[in-house]
This record gives structure tokens, C-alpha cells and sequence, in this order.
């Protein structure tokens, strides 16, 4: 869920959510042997309302996904794919000591990490 060559890497969703973001793009791309260096042929956007949890975040991405394979086989005969272009930038790898919540902060203060 990126915007490719925006945001490769680890976890993108995750750290757009992080970061704030209720308008998360998602590329579909062909798969190279390089991370996240193929073609694009879609993009399209999960919209978050920022009170989401993981669980609806996911449904979201699960659904904008099937929507865009279904997009891609349909138009298969005549869909091309786009080479990226522009600066590359990526999502370090998530450890399970990130994703802790901090009891000297708030629950505001930490909410788009509880989600």
C-alpha cells in the first residue's frame, strides 16, 4: 500500500497510519526481483476516516485489493503497465518493540499506534 516509487519496503500501511494518513495509496505492480521495482499498472486509494482499527484497516486494503485484480484481469488484453519514475524512498522493517505502547504517554498521544 503505497504509492510507488513512494514507500517501499516494510509495512507501508503501517506507517502511513503512523504518520497520520487517511488517504493510503495502494500500487498493483509486476513482481521483480528488486523490492517494489516493477511496472504499475493500478493505484487507487483506501480512504480512512482515522478512527479505524487493524482489523477494518485490513478489510479495507482486502477490498480495494480484490477490486483491483478483478480491474487487471478484466482489462488484461489492453491494461499496460507504467515504469516508475522519480525518487524511491522506503519503509524500514516494524519490530515487535515498535509496536508497543508506551504507559507514560497517552492514548491520544499513541492512538494511530494502537490502530
Amino acid at each position: 500500500p503505497s504509492k510507488l516509487p513512494q514507500g517501499k519496503g516494510w509495512s507501508p500501511l503501517a506507517w502511513q497510519v503512523l504518520e497520520g494518513c487517511n488517504n493510503i495509496p495502494v500500487s498493483l505492480f509486476e513482481a521483480e526481483e528488486a523490492v517494489d521495482a516493477g511496472s504499475v499498472y493500478i493505484v487507487d486509494y483506501i480512504k480512512l476516516e482515522g478512527h479505524e482499527l487493524n482489523e477494518e484497516i485490513k478489510r479495507k486494503q482486502g477490498e480495494l485489493t480484490i477490486k483491483m485484480v478483478i480491474k487487471y484481469i478484466d482489462e488484461f488484453d489492453t491494461i499496460t503497465g507504467i515504469p516508475q519514475s522519480g525518487e524511491e524512498t522506503f519503509y524500514p522493517r516494524r519490530r515487535q518493540k515498535e509496536n508497543e505502547l508506551d504507559s507514560n504517554k497517552t492514548i491520544v498521544e499513541q492512538f494511530n499506534l494502537l490502530r
